[in-house]
């Protein structure tokens, strides 16, 4: 007789802080590994659940877009004026 599989669990909200905490360490290149590991630290305990997905979003950025616009090499678009972006951003260039 098959066993009935068990609906997939949905994560904790501990859990997704976890998991948005080692992705933000673990980007790929060192400089914004650093960057985003500051950046969690000072902005994931606090960030209600509800700002998760943007701050996914945020993770979802290419490693050379955000460099450029932490340099200054490209303008950030519009988005950067305000949320997460514009923290990081600010965090970035101190």
């Amino acid at each position: 007789m098959p066993q009935k599989k068990s609906p997939p669990r949905t994560p904790s909200e501990a859990q997704l802080r976890k998991r948005l905490y080692f992705r933000s360490c673990h980007r790929g290149q060192k400089e914004l590994d650093i960057l985003f590991a500051r950046f969690a630290h000072e902005v994931l305990p606090h960030l209600p659940p509800t700002r998760f997905a943007e701050y996914q979003a945020l993770l979802d950025i290419p490693d050379t877009q955000l460099l450029a616009w932490i340099v200054r090499a490209e303008p950030p678009p519009p988005a950067a004026e305000r949320g997460l972006l514009k923290q990081f951003l600010q965090l970035a260039r101190r």
